[in-house]
């Protein structure tokens, strides 16, 4: 499943039916590239580009920096250099046999496939964690039992306070309450009642799982960006000019890739119990 991303291509999010410069058109193509914050159109030759120049398009050769292969992995940090290097905000030309096929926009990150399957991977995740909790033989008691220690002995006072509250979640001082949060833990599934970020966290905390492949914070953020539907490329709107967020672009990347070593990091102890 995490193989879909981690060799997705920019064929997967390109778009090939883009917006060509034509003349009689070049006012209404004026705003489009005002609003959009970008400078290149390409041409209908599909070997020129037009550039816009104050309120008029001039016909350019194609610039190199400006030209990405289909077959570019949309995850490797080569790619996100080349889109980061020159004019992040800029339209990229797919360039395949010295023709134009289609362009892109890191906004192209935002494409529906990538949410979905990162949706999918961190199921997948999540789902894999608890699976190796069960196959160490542990259930939701031996974690609400870390719980407590966390509350009572975190060197931390603030997450002493935390660890605190989420004890009086799984286990209500009510005994009314506490009846009904038992009841329902014992109708699903162990661990299904927990969250994700606490499941790391007690997996790591426990050397059941090496830190050094378990980036809680950094996976937690990329669920938390998924969970929402946010862009991992917001756009900054100024008076004269539209700015994408690249360094937001690059921390999401990074997240991607903190999940890709966990899943795969998680999937090789799994083979092993």
């Amino acid at each position: 499943m995490i193989n879909k991303l981690k060799y997705a291509l920019i064929s997967d999010i390109g778009v090939y039916d883009p917006t060509f410069y034509e003349p009689e058109e070049e006012e209404n193509l004026v705003a489009i590239c005002e609003r959009w914050g970008i400078d290149y159109l390409p041409g209908k030759d599909r070997k020129s580009v037009y550039k816009l120049v104050g309120k008029n398009f001039k016909k350019h050769e194609i610039d190199p920096r400006l030209i990405v292969k289909p077959y570019y992995r949309i995850f490797d940090y080569r790619t996100i250099e080349n889109l980061g290097n020159y004019k992040p905000n800029e339209v990229r030309l797919i360039v395949e046999d010295g023709s134009i096929k289609g362009v892109m926009h890191i906004t192209d990150y935002n494409n529906e496939f990538i949410q979905v399957e990162l949706y999918r991977a961190l199921y997948k995740f999540e789902v894999n964690l608890r699976k190796f909790l069960r196959g160490k033989k542990i259930n939701d008691l031996d974690f609400i039992k870390w719980v407590k220690h966390q509350s009572e002995n975190n060197k931390d006072s603030g997450n002493r306070y935390y660890w605190g509250q989420r004890y009086k979640d799984l286990m209500p001082e009510d005994e009314e309450r506490k009846t009904e949060v038992i009841l329902k833990r014992k109708e699903l599934n162990p661990f299904q009642t927990l969250y994700l970020k606490e499941l790391m966290q007690y997996t790591v905390s426990e050397g059941m799982l090496d830190k050094k492949h378990i980036d809680i914070e950094e996976i937690n953020k990329l669920r938390n960006l998924i969970a929402h539907s946010n862009s991992p490329t917001n756009i900054d709107r100024n008076k004269d000019e539209v700015i994408y967020n690249f360094d937001k672009l690059r921390s999401y990347v990074d997240r991607v890739h903190a999940l890709f070593d966990a899943y795969d990091y998680l999937k090789q102890e799994l083979e092993k119990l």
